[in-house]
């Protein structure tokens, strides 16, 4: 389980990443798409995409879904 917790402070931290992009057209708010490499427990890196919505009147990103990047 402590994988789990590490993977989800690393996930957190992409949230505010400079390398978010904005996708247009979402009526509900803000989308944000961030692709970035993220080291795994066996110390490898891999690129992982993840994506984050700030919904009209609130200002916390939420997390979505996360998938490899390409």
């Amino acid at each position: 389980m402590e994988n789990c917790e590490a993977l989800q402070d690393d996930l957190r931290k992409q949230a505010f990443s400079d390398n978010a992009v904005e996708v247009e057209g979402f009526p509900y708010g803000k989308k944000f798409v961030i692709t970035e490499p993220l080291a795994t427990p066996s110390g490898s890196v891999v690129k992982i995409t993840t994506v984050w919505v700030i919904i009209k009147g609130e200002v916390i990103p939420r997390f979505v879904t996360a998938y490899p990047g390409d």
